[in-house]
C-alpha cells in the first residue's frame, strides 16, 4: 500500500465527520448573527408595511390608521425649523390588552430615506393623548384603549423648514413587551 493510497482512505474515512465538522462551523457562524438580528430588530424598525392613503392596516393586536400631519405654531423654536404633529387613530382587536400593546414610537421619512423621530415639542394646550396605549387623564387617574372602540393619539415632530409636509410618510412601530411575531416590522403610511 502505498502512501497515497493510504492518505485517500484516510479522506474517504472520515468524509462524513468532515462534512458534519464543516456544517457544524457553519452553523456556529450563523447562529449569533440570527440571535443578534432578532434582538436588533426587536427594537429597531427594518420592514415596512405599506399602508395605502386613508387606509387601515392590521398590526400588532390592533388596526391603525394616519389621519392627518399638521404644522404647528411653537414659541422659541429655531427659525429653521418646524413643528409637526401627525394624528393616529387604533381601534383594539377584542381581547387584546392594551398593556401588552407595548410602547409605540413614530417618525417621518421622506423619499430620500432621511428620517425625523417623534419628541416632545411644546406646542400649545395637548387634546390628545401622545401614546398609542394609555393616556394619564386630565385627573390623573389613568385611560387606556378599550377593544372594539376608537382611539386617537398624536405625535410630534421637528423637521427642518421648506420641507413638504404633503410628501413625508408617517410610520408607527411598537416595541414589544413580549417576543414579537413579526419582529422588526412597522408601519409606514402614504398620504
Amino acid at each position: 500500500m502505498s502512501a497515497s493510497d493510504a492518505s485517500s482512505s484516510w479522506w474517504r474515512r472520515q468524509r462524513f465527520y468532515l462534512v458534519g465538522a464543516a456544517l457544524l462551523g457553519a452553523w456556529a457562524l450563523y447562529a449569533p448573527y440570527r440571535d443578534a438580528w432578532r434582538r436588533y430588530a426587536r427594537s429597531n424598525p427594518i420592514v415596512p408595511i405599506e399602508v395605502a392613503q386613508g387606509a387601515q392596516a392590521q398590526y400588532r393586536g390592533a388596526r391603525w390608521r394616519f389621519l392627518n400631519l399638521t404644522e404647528r405654531d411653537v414659541p422659541k423654536l429655531e427659525p429653521d425649523a418646524m413643528a409637526l404633529v401627525a394624528r393616529f387613530e387604533l381601534v383594539l382587536d377584542e381581547g387584546v390588552d392594551p398593556k401588552n400593546l407595548g410602547l409605540c414610537d413614530a417618525r417621518l421619512s421622506d423619499a430620500r430615506e432621511r428620517v425625523w423621530k417623534s419628541g416632545f415639542v411644546a406646542a400649545g394646550r395637548r387634546t390628545l393623548p401622545t401614546l398609542c396605549n394609555y393616556d394619564p387623564g386630565p385627573d390623573f387617574k389613568g385611560i387606556a384603549p378599550q377593544p372594539g372602540q376608537l382611539w386617537q393619539f398624536e405625535k410630534s415632530f421637528v423637521v427642518p423648514r421648506g420641507l413638504d409636509a404633503r410628501q413625508l410618510r408617517p410610520e408607527i412601530f411598537v416595541v414589544p413587551l413580549s417576543e414579537p411575531d413579526a419582529p422588526g416590522t412597522y408601519l409606514r403610511f402614504t398620504q
